[in-house]
């Protein structure tokens, strides 16, 4: 250890050359805040004859025994007064660990607000700390986040973002928030992933779909293709137009109402039977076409489009009888009175309870073709026609009401709900 020598040594034949820490105090390494003890420690002072004396009880310190310590002390200093006010010295060095305080998020990310799905972003965060000391210090680079920086933000709202840094066994935290949000597009132009989106918001209270979208509104989408399972005829890969068919009108399966019914503009390219044999019994409910629009036609929706559709409540006559049966289903062919507004060939009775949608309240709007761009043919209601035990409702290729027997081909046109 370095000495330091303050004033000529004496005039005697015998004076001091120096003082040294000679034994360590038995405590060197200190915590923020805890106090200098020097107990253990031994100072000597060598002399000019080469011999040396303790002098520790002579000695003083500073900072004085007793005192709080952080962490800009890295020594204490030593002094012994010889005669004539002649002064030595010498340190001892010591390590003392800062205790952290507190941290604080000085400057926000420089993105706040995201839309869903989006991943969080902390460029231009800054996290400073607060030291027991009162020193404080730039630590971003060595913090953590939850969730953590990359993460892909699912949550509607103002999405909390905790911060976290430890040092020396002591964490502490701060928070700020993002807000998270939907994008809004329109029923044409988004993405299926957006549509989503927006329908997952609006499921969750966060939006009206009803602000932004309206009855007559249009879609493209491309159906996967369609075996022929549980019915006569398979279906190639084909894009239909999707139309936005009215507002609400329809109880989904967890009570709520719905936001649109989603039908199609026109009927697939592909014709096909309500049931394999000319007979209605059981209507709807047990009609081979409804199995067939629940799994077939449903799993040819896109992935990303597929969750949009709710499970809705259709009613419909039980076939021939004036009975009905309420049946649950994601995709179902429209009634007689859904088209029409009123009842030709269908059970008025067992319909008395639905009304016609918007769109169809337009009467061009009932003619349908072969794909959308083929010709007009007749499409297939879910109403089985009243008075007879063999046959369904139908709508003409000219757009007026009619029946026929379950095992003719029509051309198929269902609607789902949001």
């Amino acid at each position: 250890m370095a000495l330091t020598v303050k004033g000529p040594g004496g005039g005697s034949s015998k004076f001091p050359t120096g003082i040294y820490v000679k034994t360590p105090p038995a405590k060197v390494s200190y915590t923020a805040g805890e106090t200098l003890s020097a107990a253990g420690i031994v100072v000597v002072a060598t002399w000019s004859n080469n011999t040396e004396t303790d002098i520790t009880a002579e000695c003083s310190f500073s900072p004085a025994e007793g005192t709080a310590l952080y962490e800009n002390s890295t020594s204490f200093d030593i002094t012994w007064e010889w005669k004539h006010n002649i002064v030595y010295s010498c340190k001892q060095e010591i390590s003392v660990a800062r205790v952290l305080d507190s941290i604080a998020v000085t400057t926000n990310p420089t993105k706040t607000t995201y839309y869903k799905d989006e991943t969080l972003d902390l460029s231009g965060l800054k996290v400073t700390a607060t030291f027991t000391s009162g020193l404080t210090e730039d630590v971003t680079g060595s913090c953590s986040s939850s969730p953590a920086a990359g993460s892909a933000l699912s949550s509607y709202g103002d999405v909390a973002v905790t911060v976290s840094y430890a040092e020396n066994g002591v964490t502490k935290t701060a928070s700020f928030s993002v807000t998270v949000t939907v994008k809004i597009v329109t029923w044409a132009g988004g993405t299926d992933a957006e549509i989503a989106n927006m329908v997952a918001a609006a499921d969750a209270g966060v939006i009206n779909l009803q602000d932004y979208w309206a009855v007559g509104q249009e879609r493209s989408v491309s159906l996967a293709a369609m075996a022929a399972t549980g019915v006569g005829e398979s279906h190639s890969a084909q894009n239909v137009t999707m139309v936005l068919m009215n507002k609400g009108g329809k109880t989904l399966a967890n009570g709520k109402t719905c936001s649109f019914i989603v039908g199609l503009k026109n009927g697939l390219a592909t014709t096909g039977y309500m049931n394999s044999t000319n007979t209605n019994s059981g209507g709807w409910e047990s009609c081979a076409r409804r199995t067939w629009c629940n799994n077939v036609f449903r799993n040819a929706i896109p992935s990303a489009l597929r969750g949009i559709f709710k499970q809705h409540k259709n009613v419909t006559a039980n076939g021939s009888s004036t009975g009905t049966t309420t049946s649950t289903d994601y995709f179902a062919l429209p009634a007689e009175k859904e088209v029409f507004g009123s009842v030709t060939y269908a059970n008025a009775t067992a319909e008395t309870s639905l009304t016609q949608f918007e769109y169809y309240k337009t009467t061009a709007n009932r003619v349908k073709n072969a794909g959308d761009s083929g010709s007009a043919s007749g499409w297939w209601e879910r109403s089985p026609n009243s008075g007879t035990s063999t046959g369904f409702c139908r709508v003409s290729s000219d757009g007026s009401a009619g029946g026929n027997g379950a095992s003719n081909t029509r051309l198929l046109a269902p609607f789902g709900c949001i």
